[in-house]
């Protein structure tokens, strides 16, 4: 390097909204530029230093571990703003790992100790007491020394000096000089250097760095307005003097610096005095409390052989033993016909013992006993506490070891999952296991980690969110004053599969026209997007130290929100116990069900003990009758179902990992599908080879059985991760270890790493008698398939719990249903889908009773009583006070539910709306005339209790009298059925008094003959004619310009998407909207990357005109005998006929003698064949007597 010189003051992009520096850029300048070194000094925070030391090593140059840090001019406590006096910063650099624990602790009592107005301050007082190896550089622009000579106070400036130099010594302390251009830069310069020369303190030259490049100052004058939510155009916006702020070249900083080369020269010197090595690779876990006489590895092996009576009793090992003997191919040379119960169960306990004793001796040899002790710990005391815990989830379902110490709920062993997978000895890192808790208790077992362990060892962990593509244009928008629809458009136009703006411009013409007008908008966006934006907290993460967190890593937060400022992946590379403390809200639907069960059935129902081969399970789920279960609850996976029926437990199995785009995009799913439907057709890894081989030796028909036995549960393809490893296994003799490894370096196609394992997979496979050009094939296929592998543990875990709410919901229905419609009550549309399926297994759903009040769905015998937290605007504190004063006895009226509630909570519009829905329907009176008193009831129960507060009784009770509080209802106040319909609907998304489509049954009933459900097992193409209620109607434009509509169709059961383009819109007759009664034609599609059936309509009409239709034609006929007909059956006909005079011809077919005699009727006995014709025809005779056949127009539908 020709001019020696270290950027020691820099911006990243995480001094958030303050700069817009990469950490990659920086460093790529930095060698670019020549330096050997670079130092990154975040405002008050480390959120970048391990990614920034890693990338820096990675690119062979210096990191500098730095920070720069406010300081209270008075003391950190001080937070009352007229008692503040300022603040000002200093720029602090680790000389050593000391030096870097030293910036840990300053940094983390900024946050908890010192933090105001969005700032984390130290004050002399903590650096009195932490200062140990580090370097400090007075600043100058926002330095206490600026302050007091400005102030006129250079006394002052050189005690504060002087108190620095006591603390860190001369050689350690640094006044900065700049020059960014501006003529006080000098004069303060000036200032310093005579400061300098009196106090013998160096100075260093820096470039206060807030961007990278010159030409980014524009871009950075934007982010400073998103920081402040303040757009470009106002005056008072944030903006730097010039665009001097960027990131400058060794010979820019001496020609700025001239007259100061020294202060350049000594950047060198604080360079070679910073040799901060950060560790990676230690173990920080957490001292679990071991019984005397154990350590650490004695006891979890006995913990673990005291569970295996519990785990595996006798029934269980033998059922153990038929899936060892398919799954291992070894053990198909025993014969176990002719051994007694006795030695079967002593040959699989010794399987057990040996899989136990081998994971146990990895755990050991990796050092991690501890960590299976307090995760089974606080697993077990969850447990304890009646808190519902998953079965597993991950790789952790993998080891037997998990599975008897509680962390997990499923036998590795039966379903073939493999420890390597979770494990492996040849790669040294914590094991990872996250856990699914009851969403609504998960707070519980945090607490529980916090108490045992001390809550200054644990704290949650910090997320950064960004500026993501959609983000970053509304957010640039704003402040470019672009107007807000507009933003909304552009940031819409982003298509969702973009990884970022660049490519989004690269696939999408529309984002491409809002460029070109658009230019700066686009500009500025695509220089911001990606960087970070703000923190957050991880939903679920929890880091256990052993001693206090901030002695291993730097924390933030303030009050109770105290967190890591490392993510997750930095603070697993620092050696720190992580956990994920996962909310599952499926656990808590079971948790409900299970709940619901004891108390209307008085069945104590144990769910880890259900048989596992319930076939009325698997025949509800081939169905596709799955709302509410777990996981396969939507298109996708409804898509599969259709195609491919499922009979045990190991399909559901298989139908987790398959539910996922990328074997659908694969075809993977539909090779599946057709395999299992035809097995003779399956074709193996080595089937040609076998074909070709006259006579294949007997260790390679070895390896044919075996890959066989490895993939016939899958149908011949490689689904689970654990199939990729194995296939390494028996065809090339790797380890399990070494298969993990393969398997890894498929999964991120790393090209060296995969290379390499081909050459060992080759030279393996030729020992088996395996041809290279057959093994290069395989290891292709294999490659191809670990694209998309799934960790069979995981789907195990999720398949189990798929299996147990199917398993409650065909089981015990009511109850299911009502636990997930309670988990589910913010959403209406939710809420809606899964009544229609109550409907359809004819479960009804009562309104809510005052007087039997609950936030949850309940269960009454065969009913569901809708729960009061679904109600639109009825809040939980609201449902609390209902059900504390209905604890004194119910409500008999109106008034006196006023009375006796708290009217603070339970407010008029939460009366209005309990009244609306049905909830005072037992109580004397109709809806409307409850809803006419509840203002007066109001007023009366507001004077009531503000008496009852100051001890005083009504006229009434100081008599000695009952108070009477029966309601006095207004006369001819009913409502109609459709107005308390639309209550109903609008406030909870069902109805109770009915169906808006009741009106209409018997007409649809007879013209449709394809309900909604039923047109989901149709081919896709079929021509159909559906009809019921309109919602969710929306008007769109297309791509021409062109008009068309989209809305959802309901029937009694279900609901479908349909859509009409605007060739048909065109030809619709009338002016759709929302709850029209709607015929229509038309053909099923399926989207096939979402699996989701949509409608596309080709024509259609309103019920209630369809008599007067000029394109669809109805025909009616009357299908009669002789019992049929009496002395008053044609003068009742004839009546009808005269009352609804039409133009629709009345046919009649007259079964006499068997015979079948068709009438046409005279011109007399033409009808409309309007809705109420047809109604009174069918009181005539009976709906199965009076026949409406519908045709849609011709031209389009045929």
């Amino acid at each position: 390097m020709k001019k020696p010189f270290i950027h020691l003051h820099t911006h990243s992009e995480f001094s958030l909204l303050k700069s817009s520096s990469r950490i990659a850029d920086l460093i790529k300048e930095t060698k670019n530029m020549g330096m050997p070194g670079l130092a990154i000094t975040d405002l008050g925070n480390m959120y970048a230093a391990i990614d920034f030391f890693n990338q820096c090593k990675s690119a062979e140059i210096k990191p500098i571990i730095a920070i720069e840090m406010i300081l209270a001019n008075k003391s950190r406590h001080i937070k009352k703003t007229p008692d503040l006096d300022g603040t000002s910063s200093l720029l602090i650099y680790a000389k050593s790992y000391e030096g870097y624990e030293t910036i840990m602790k300053l940094t983390s009592i900024a946050w908890t100790q010192g933090y105001h107005d969005g700032f984390a301050r130290i004050d002399l007082e903590v650096l009195q007491k932490h200062n140990k190896d580090i370097i400090i550089v007075m600043t100058q622009k926002k330095g206490r020394v600026l302050q007091f000579l400005k102030e006129k106070k250079r006394n002052k400036a050189l005690e504060y000096i002087n108190e620095l130099k006591n603390l860190v010594g001369a050689e350690n302390l640094y006044l900065e000089v700049v020059n960014h251009g501006l003529e006080q830069d000098l004069i303060d310069n000036k200032d310093f250097r005579e400061l300098s020369n009196e106090t013998k303190i160096a100075l260093v030259a820096s470039n206060d760095t807030y961007y990278t490049y010159k030409e980014d100052s524009d871009s950075h004058e934007v982010l400073m307005c998103i920081a402040d939510k303040i757009t470009l155009a106002d005056p008072n916006h944030p903006k730097f003097v010039n665009r001097e702020f960027y990131f400058k070249t060794p010979e820019q900083m001496y020609e700025l610096m001239q007259g100061y080369e020294d202060a350049c020269e000594n950047t060198l010197k604080i360079f070679n005095d910073c040799n901060c090595e950060l560790k990676f690779g230690a173990l920080y876990l957490p001292e679990f409390e071991i019984p005397d006489g154990y350590n650490e590895d004695s006891f979890l092996k006995q913990e673990c052989l005291d569970q295996i009576p519990n785990r595996y009793p006798e029934a269980i090992i033998l059922e153990l033993l038929d899936c060892l003997i398919k799954s291992d191919q070894s053990l198909k040379e025993i014969n176990f016909t002719d051994m007694s119960r006795e030695q079967k169960l002593e040959f699989t306990s010794q399987k057990i013992d040996e899989r136990l004793e081998y994971e146990l001796s990895i755990i050991k040899q990796m050092g991690f006993p501890a960590y299976f002790l307090i995760v089974a710990d606080f697993i077990m005391a969850s447990k304890n506490m009646g808190i519902p815990v998953g079965p597993g989830r991950g790789s952790a379902a993998g080891s037997i070891v998990a599975y008897l110490t509680g962390i997990t709920d499923l036998c590795p062993m039966k379903y073939g999952l493999y420890f390597e997978r979770f494990l492996n000895p040849n790669r040294v890192s914590m094991p990872d296991v996250d856990i699914d808790f009851c969403f609504r208790r998960r707070e519980e077992s945090i607490e529980y980690c916090k108490k045992k362990y001390g809550i200054e060892k644990v704290c949650q962990i910090i997320t950064y969110g960004k500026l993501k593509s959609k983000a970053v244009i509304k957010d640039v928008a704003r402040v470019l004053e672009v107007p807000f629809d507009v933003a909304n458009l552009i940031s819409k136009a982003v298509p969702d599969d973009a990884k970022n703006l660049a490519q989004g411009l690269e696939t999408s013409l529309e984002l491409q026209k809002f460029r070109d007008q658009y230019e700066n908008l686009f500009s500025v966006a695509l220089r911001l997007e990606g960087l970070a934006r703000h923190t957050g907290l991880h939903a679920a993460g929890l880091v256990i130290s052993p001693k206090i967190v901030s002695d291993f890593v730097p924390v933030s937060g303030y009050d109770n929100g105290i967190c890591s400022q490392y993510d997750g992946s930095v603070l697993e590379s620092q050696g720190l116990l992580k956990m994920d403390f996962l909310g599952l809200s499926t656990l808590t639907v079971i948790a409900d069900a299970v709940k619901h069960i004891k108390e209307n059935r008085n069945i104590e129902l144990d769910i880890l003990k259900i048989p596992l081969d319930d076939n009325k399970v698997f025949e509800m789920l081939s169905a596709t009758y799955t709302a509410g279960i777990f996981q396969v609850d939507s298109n996708l996976f409804k898509g599969i179902l259709r195609k491919c029926s499922l009979v045990e437990f190991e399909d559901i199995i298989a139908l987790v990992a398959l539910g996922r785009p990328g074997p659908l995009g694969s075809g993977m799913v539909d090779t599946y599908i057709d395999n299992k439907k035809d097995p003779e057709n399956i074709e193996y890894p080595l089937y040609e080879l076998m074909q070709k081989t006259k006579k294949p030796s007997e260790v390679l028909v070895g390896v044919d059985i075996a890959m066989k036995n490895l993939l016939k549960e899958t149908y011949g393809i490689i689904l689970y991760q654990e199939q990729v490893m194995n296939s390494a296994v028996l065809m090339s003799g790797y380890t399990m270890a070494m298969a993990d490894e393969l398997r890894r370096a498929m999964g991120k196609k790393k090209k060296s790493e995969m290379d390499r394992h081909r050459d060992l997979f080759v030279q393996g496979a030729l020992k088996n008698d395996i041809p290279e050009d057959t093994s290069n094939h395989i290891y292709d296929l294999i490659a191809k398939f670990a694209e998309y592998g799934f960790n069979k543990s995981h789907s195990a875990c999720y398949g189990l719990i798929t299996y147990q709410t199917a398993f409650l919901k065909v089981n015990y229905p009511q109850e299911f249903m009502a636990a997930a419609m309670t988990d589910k009550y913010q959403s209406q549309e939710s809420i809606s889908y899964l009544a229609d399926d109550c409907e359809r297994m004819k479960i009804p759903i009562l309104s809510p009773d005052i007087n039997n009040p609950s936030f949850a769905f309940m269960v009454d015998e065969k009913d569901i009583i809708f729960g009061m937290g679904a109600i639109k605007d009825v809040g939980e504190k609201a449902i609390e006070m209902i059900e504390l004063a209905n604890s004194d006895g119910p409500f008999i009226s109106i008034r006196d539910f006023c009375c006796r509630v708290d009217l603070f909570a339970v407010n008029k519009k939460v009366v209005e709306h309990l009244i609306k829905v049905g909830a005072f329907d037992k109580l004397e009176g109709t809806r409307n005339q409850k809803l006419k008193l509840v203002a007066s009831a109001i007023a009366e129960g507001q004077v009531y209790q503000k008496n009852q507060k100051i001890g005083q009784k009504s006229l009434f009770e100081a008599k000695g009298k009952i108070r009477n509080i029966r309601d006095k209802l207004d006369d001819d106040l009913s409502v109609s059925t459709v107005e308390q319909l639309e209550w109903e609907k609008e406030l909870t998304g069902i109805y109770f008094s009915g169906h808006p489509l009741d009106e209409y049954r018997p007409f649809l009933q007879k013209t449709i003959k394809t309900s909604i459900h039923q047109i989901s097992d149709m081919v896709d193409g079929s021509k159909v004619v559906l009809g019921g209620l309109l919602s969710d109607f929306k008007r769109r434009v297309s791509k021409k310009g062109e008009e068309w509509i989209s809305f959802t169709l309901s029937d009694f059961g279900s609901t479908l998407d349909c859509k009409v383009f605007s060739r048909q819109f065109k030809k619709v007759t009338f002016r759709v909207d929302n709850d029209q009664v709607v015929l229509l034609s038309g053909t099923k599609k399926v989207d096939e990357f979402r699996q989701q059936v949509q409608f596309f309509v080709e024509d259609m009409e309103l019920v209630d005109y369809i008599h007067e239709s000029a394109k669809w034609s109805m025909d009616l006929c009357l299908h009669l005998n002789k019992d049929d007909i009496d002395d008053h059956f044609f003068e009742s006909l004839k009546s009808i006929v005269t009352k609804h005079k039409g133009k629709k011809d009345l046919n009649i077919h007259y079964r006499v003698q068997g015979y079948d005699v068709f009438l046409d009727l005279k011109q007399d006995y033409k009808v409309s064949g309007n809705l109420s014709c047809m109604q009174e025809l069918d009181a005539l005779l009976s709906d199965e007597k009076v026949e409406i056949k519908l045709t849609p127009p011709v031209s389009k539908f045929r």
